[in-house]
């Protein structure tokens, strides 16, 4: 497990709560959660994470219709606003939430503590659910939802920070992450962007009524699949998934969205032993082979290597998919092209600890940038292009 700030690096989560989710689930109502391939220890009280890898299959998704007042709704297609669903309390596919909105200004702590705000008495609509709207940052999500939650609420609301220019997009990217104690969330939340969620508050605190909508998790419309996959080229058991599922990849070609993740974190101290890239800490990685010849600056280098190989050689393919009906009027475009795709990437990325692996004799067969060109040579790709996209990145 690997957490930045309040945004998710690598996805945690817990094999009992994936399976019970799983059995309950139907095919008509699949669970909506992240896979995770797990290796644990338990203890008394932690789960300990030894190894996650976590497939996000098109499922962070939400959208808020609004309901009341008109005049909101108007200002939104279709008088819905998207969202990204938390990677904790997660609800099922067509679970339904219907309540009123809640905000009041926070006394200091940025909504990470109880006392620091209120929840809003009704104006019109007393008998509806609370769903709380709450500003991002200065807290983990977790702990924010869990505060609003011990303040029986349905369901928080998390609007990204003040005068952020992430869009729609870029929220989609972002799932709220399970800090470990996600356990304990037993309700929904989800992100939505700084001009989406001011429009909420801004309704709220002007409005002479309550401010009601309606969360929802609907089924994908879409015939392309997203699939976020967090992985580190030092783990050999990510690799070997990525060499397992790449038959499955080739045949899919387009009709997924891949998007890798690289598992980069930041180290707090000066004692790096190399795992990292410089002494500013920023971007570390685990050492592959603990005492090694190889560190984890060698599997960053890696990472930039495999990012890059990604985007020199994938492409998008037009596939004529009808636009989704559920989606704002600047995604329609996207969503009737099909996914990004790179098979040069599947075939190195499957090729690459058997061609390069971590305890060869030899530095040049080893782990490391001339096994890893190397490779690339073999299959014809353009390692021109891909050496100077390393250096830009």
């Amino acid at each position: 497990r690997r957490v930045h700030g309040d945004s998710l690096v690598a996805f945690q989560g817990k094999t009992e709560r994936a399976l019970q989710q799983t059995h309950k689930s139907s095919v008509s109502s699949p669970p909506l959660l992240c896979w995770a391939m797990l290796v644990t220890m338990q203890s008394k009280r932690t789960l300990l994470l030894l190894f996650a890898a976590a497939c996000c299959l098109s499922l962070c998704w939400a959208q808020i219709r609004i309901l009341e007042p008109k005049s909101l709704a108007n200002r939104f297609r279709r008088g819905k606003i998207e969202g990204s669903t938390s990677a904790f309390g997660s609800p099922m596919y067509d679970d339904r939430i219907i309540g009123r909105l809640s905000f009041n200004a926070s006394r200091g702590a940025n909504y990470c503590s109880a006392e620091d705000y209120d929840i809003s008495e009704a104006k019109s609509a007393p008998g509806l659910p609370v769903i709380a709207v709450v500003r991002r940052g200065d807290c983990d999500f977790v702990a924010k939802v869990k505060t609003a939650q011990d303040k029986d609420v349905a369901a928080v609301i998390v609007v990204d920070q003040e005068g952020s220019g992430r869009t729609v997009q870029d929220i989609m990217r972002i799932i709220p992450a399970d800090n470990g104690w996600g356990n304990t969330v037993k309700i929904p939340s989800l992100l939505v962007t700084a001009t989406d969620g001011d429009a909420l508050i801004e309704t709220i605190q002007q409005g002479s009524g309550d401010v009601i909508i309606e969360l929802a998790w609907d089924l994908p419309k879409d015939n392309v699949v997203t699939m976020d996959y967090w992985f580190a080229p030092s783990h050999a058991n990510s690799m070997r998934f990525i060499k397992a599922y790449a038959p499955y990849a080739t045949a899919l070609g387009s009709r997924i969205e891949f998007r890798p993740h690289w598992w980069i974190y930041s180290l707090p101290t000066t004692d790096f032993n190399s795992l990292c890239t410089d002494n500013s800490g920023l971007f570390c990685m685990d050492d592959p082979d603990m005492a090694g010849p190889i560190t984890g600056k060698d599997a960053i280098d890696e990472s930039i290597r495999q990012m890059c190989l990604w985007e020199v050689t994938g492409k998008r393919d037009a596939t004529g998919i009808a636009p989704s009906n559920n989606r704002p009027a600047e995604q329609d475009v996207a969503s009737t092209q099909g996914g990004f795709y790179s098979g040069a990437w599947w075939q190195y990325m499957a090729k690459l600890l058997e061609k390069c692996p971590f305890d060869a004799s030899a530095a040049e067969n080893r782990f490391g940038e001339a096994c890893s060109y190397r490779l690339m040579d073999t299959m014809g790709v353009d390692t021109t292009a891909v050496k100077e996209c390393t250096v830009n990145q």
